[in-house]
């Protein structure tokens, strides 16, 4: 009889699945896997599961260090998948600081530690660190009748040039989000001066794009981010804008909104950061004032790059890519686990 496939059970940071990391490092992962031939489940820390791999997806409360101890000690494998920079505390404030110590606890108790982006793996010294791409966000995988239309080439009338910037609202400490658009609110006034535009946002927090362009001289438009309507709406748009303060936690960030952008058919204007330079020859990066200027004055080469874009997204961002590093790396913690080679010794 043949023994059952090892069985991994995935404790995600949380239970919505609006959240981008639990799709693409928990949700997606997991049936990827499953597809593959492992047995996955998603679970909490309340459930104790008696799994031959246990995978903390950024969560690291009191609950799941006591899980993670009681685990080592029944020498099942433990990971923990980090995928933003949760060591940074730009101003040191009490409660970061106390998240960065659960956070090194956590990371000292697991077997190994799963990582999104090489800026990330550099924060974790000493420990079996793999380096794993994000799954490709399915919202991206719906056809809209405006997704087609763009294919075809085909422009909108009326010459406005429609932007869209979404994402998490994000924070002011440490600094990421929607507040980074403030940046290029004189860039996009200047060249509203002179073109019909528009900018849409897609997010979390009407009232942090108040804050940000309730003031804007062009005209402006939000939408809760919703599963639902997401491509839809997207694809609605001309350009995807993505302005980015460099910061220890930015710099981390991995290249999901662009390729998503591509995915969907928008090219994409965004400042550099180190996930987003494979992607150059596909995207616009920095000088927004240019940038933003060649795209409104050549919708051809908004949809050759758009479209080229895609094809290399859609080529290397497979989804058996992200079944074949997650199973790689499980193997190779397994072949070392005394928990496996008892298993199968049995």
């Amino acid at each position: 009889m043949a023994r059952p496939s090892p069985s991994i059970a995935w404790i995600p940071s949380s239970q919505e699945t609006r959240i981008a990391s639990v799709r693409l490092r928990s949700l997606l992962p997991c049936r990827y896997l499953t597809e593959s031939g492992w047995r996955c489940e998603l679970t909490d820390a309340r459930s104790c599961p008696d799994a031959d791999v246990v995978v903390f997806q950024k969560k690291y409360g009191p609950r799941e260090i006591e899980l993670a101890e009681s685990l080592r000690d029944r020498d099942t494998v433990t990971v923990f998948d980090l995928c933003d920079n949760h060591f940074y505390n730009p101003d040191d404030r009490p409660e970061l600081a106390e998240r960065a110590e659960r956070l090194h606890r956590m990371i000292d108790l697991v077997d190994a530690v799963s990582v999104s982006t090489e800026p990330l793996r550099r924060l974790v010294p000493g420990k079996e660190t793999a380096l794993i791409d994000d799954a490709f966000d399915e919202v991206a995988a719906r056809r809209t009748s405006t997704w087609r239309r763009r294919l075809s080439g085909a422009t909108r009338r009326g010459g406005e040039l429609r932007l869209v910037w979404y994402g998490n609202a994000g924070l002011e400490s440490p600094s990421f989000g929607l507040r980074h658009v403030r940046r290029v609110v004189p860039v996009l006034e200047e060249l509203g001066s002179r073109r019909r535009l528009r900018l849409t946002v897609i997010s979390n927090s009407r009232e942090v794009f108040r804050e940000v362009l309730g003031d804007a001289r062009f005209p402006t438009e939000y939408h809760d981010w919703k599963e639902a309507t997401f491509a839809e709406l997207f694809t609605e748009q001309d350009v995807c804008i993505i302005p980015i303060e460099e910061n220890p936690f930015t710099v981390a960030k991995t290249s999901n909104r662009v390729t998503l952008s591509l995915r969907l058919g928008v090219p994409v204007v965004a400042d550099p950061i180190p996930s987003y330079e494979e992607l150059a020859p596909f995207v616009l990066l920095g000088d927004w004032a240019e940038s933003i200027e060649r795209y409104a004055a050549d919708p051809a080469l908004r949809r050759r790059h758009a479209r080229e874009g895609r094809a290399y997204v859609e080529a290397k961002y497979t989804r058996q890519r992200v079944a074949d590093q997650w199973s790689s790396f499980f193997e190779r913690l397994l072949a070392l686990s005394p928990r496996t080679a008892a298993r199968r010794s049995a």
